[in-house]
């Protein structure tokens, strides 16, 4: 995709996702994903629109982590 994806990127993905898997997205019943300014209500549409539940991860602890990128 980009190094810096756009939220109608990440939806436009989304779909294409839906449209490759096609029956097998019945099979799916959660989609976990991170809090992302990408992922937009229309994101979670795609997945709602198959009775997907979207878990988002809980946000980083704020203060230093200097392992975090090693």
């Amino acid at each position: 995709m980009t190094a810096h994806p756009t939220a109608a990127q990440a939806t436009q993905q989304a779909r294409d996702l839906a449209t490759d898997l096609g029956i097998r997205m019945k099979s799916l019943c959660f989609l976990v994903r991170d809090r992302d300014r990408e992922y937009t209500d229309a994101f979670a549409t795609v997945f709602q629109a198959e009775d997907i539940e979207i878990i988002k991860t809980r946000s980083a602890p704020p203060g230093p982590t200097p392992t975090a990128n090693a």
